[in-house]
């Protein structure tokens, strides 16, 4: 989650628990026992207080999106106004002093893989990787927190639970804390321009072929009048997700989410699946016959895509679940086309006549502590216990100067408001644990929590929100950790994404040939040992 997206998991105590969302108060004094040896000296002293435990220091690992901006220019994603009030926090009540070392959001685990075979990983690091986390702990890379979860970890147990922190269990021994999610969305969602529809006399698409040919009538019939700018469906080139093309050429597959291929091909390679390969053949004529923005796959920033949804230009995408809205893309529009509104279509019902959409699961991101760390641990998951916390996990998520709406829900800072205070673009991106909150089981909550979408009515918004919160499959976790996955994992998805994006754009009389060559460079990457040992 992508992935963006702060707004996806917008997120508020119920009103008795936002009287506390003020400053934690300080744990007490923690200093050691004293031996019986020395009781009686202990005794004879009384009147000299114990000095004060030295605070255990660590470095966390925080992701940086290229995107904050700061009044003050001495201010960075490592160490800002959210970052200052949460040490002088975890401090006050762990006797935690915690320092945070940036990191590329963009092929983060890059980054990742590159500290840890360094040596010089911070005390705290995240991965969304599955292959990423059992790579390291099978190599031997993670400290097993177990122990240590059972001793300093009450609220993250408590919070947390079993099901989720069970992911992060290999052989009996939890080498990760995960992240619980907060409400549970579609990975991706297709939205489509109902201004343009409406005026060709078109129904929103249900069916694969109602969406092909409503695609089709944007490019030939040009309802925006925007000539060659005209964008049936907007695409990116962005490196690391699925998200583009997905749930759409899935759905060439028989019952891609049952059985057999819900284990053997997981949400990064569900196109992997030979039955895929229509998919991709339909989207390749698409490109070919002028429907997909030109050139996407050097997008590889999604600078063009991103303007292209902002200027009004694209009839429909495929992206992460609300990240246009979220984003503030279809603001933009509306500023340079007032009419414009886009509305959530479930079409993607090809050869099983069904909709159904990947989820993203419960759980987030793997939080590890790296082996050569392992005398930092216990003041590792202190600082993650006070995380865990929801009302700590509140005022993180929306920062200490959180307003509330008339439902009493948390609102976040505005950008500007973001800018003014030295908080980060993404908060989120600091509340690493807990995301869940207590209205989150609440489905008109859940709906009423997405109030600050623009350009949606109070009567659209309903069936906006369910567009993106019904019909998933969530794909199992293989407890077992297969070597050749976690071997293998991470070059077989970065080949797979090269293949679908240059299958897609391929001319039209060379798909045959690119598909052939691309699946055999994916089998090289080590996909022909994951599927054999699974």
């Amino acid at each position: 989650m992508k992935r963006f997206v702060s707004l996806l998991c917008l997120a508020a105590l119920v009103v008795s628990m936002l009287a506390g969302c003020g400053s934690t108060a300080p744990a007490a004094s923690t200093a050691p026992a004293a031996s019986s040896s020395s009781a009686a000296a202990s005794t004879e002293a009384s009147a000299t207080p114990a000095p004060a435990a030295e605070p255990e220091e660590i470095k966390v690992m925080v992701w940086d999106r290229g995107k904050d901006t700061f009044s003050d220019s001495s201010m960075t994603v490592a160490d800002n106004g959210l970052t200052r009030w949460i040490q002088e926090q975890v401090l006050a009540a762990k006797n935690v002093k915690v320092t945070y070392v940036s990191s590329p959001r963009s092929k983060s685990d890059d980054k990742v893989n590159a500290m840890m075979a360094g040596g010089n990983a911070p005390d705290l690091i995240l991965t969304y990787s599955r292959d990423v986390f059992g790579n390291f702990a099978t190599q031997g890379g993670l400290t097993d927190l177990t122990a240590l979860l059972q001793s300093d970890g009450q609220n993250i147990i408590k919070h947390i639970g079993k099901e989720t922190l069970d992911v992060g269990v290999l052989e009996g021994k939890q080498f990760a804390i995960m992240t619980r999610r907060g409400i549970q969305v579609a990975r991706h969602t297709g939205y489509i321009r109902k201004d343009w529809l409406d005026k060709l006399g078109l129904a929103v698409p249900t069916t694969n072929e109602e969406l092909t040919a409503a695609l089709y009538a944007f490019k030939e019939k040009d309802p925006g009048g925007l000539g060659d700018k005209n964008i049936p469906w907007g695409m990116g080139g962005v490196s690391d997700t699925e998200k583009f093309y997905l749930s759409y050429v899935n759905q060439y597959v028989t019952k891609p989410y049952e059985g057999e291929n819900l284990w053997v091909y997981q949400v990064n390679t569900a196109s992997l699946n030979p039955q895929a390969k229509a998919g991709f053949a339909a989207m390749n004529k698409m490109y070919n016959d002028g429907i997909i923005s030109k050139d996407f796959a050097v997008d590889t920033k999604n600078d063009k895509y991103i303007a292209d949804v902002s200027n009004g230009y694209v009839g429909f995408t495929l992206d992460d679940s609300f990240s246009i809205y979220g984003n503030g893309w279809v603001e933009a529009a509306q500023t340079k086309v007032p009419e414009a509104k886009y509305v959530a279509v479930k079409a993607f019902t090809g050869v099983n006549g069904e909709y159904k959409n990947p989820a993203e699961p419960t759980y987030g991101t793997y939080i590890m502590v790296p082996k050569k760390s392992e005398a930092k641990a216990q003041a590792v998951v202190k600082y993650l216990d006070w995380l865990a916390d929801p009302v700590n996990a509140q005022n993180v998520r929306y920062t200490p100067a959180q307003k509330t709406d008339e439902s009493g829900l948390p609102v976040g800072p505005t950008e500007e408001e973001n800018k003014t205070g030295n908080y980060p673009a993404v908060p989120d991106d600091l509340n690493i644990l807990n995301k869940h909150f207590a209205f989150m089981d609440d489905e008109a909550k859940v709906i009423a929590s997405y109030a600050w979408i623009k350009g949606v009515t109070p009567e659209e918004l309903p069936d906006l929100v369910r567009g993106s919160i019904t019909e998933m499959v969530v794909f199992p976790v293989q407890q077992t950790l297969l070597a050749n996955s976690s071997k293998y994992g991470k070059a077989v998805q970065d080949a797979a994404l090269q293949m679908a994006y240059r299958c897609i754009s391929a001319p039209a009389d060379q798909f045959e040939t690119t598909y052939e060559s691309e699946y055999q460079k994916v089998m090289q990457a080590g996909f022909d040992k994951i599927l054999a040992e699974k």
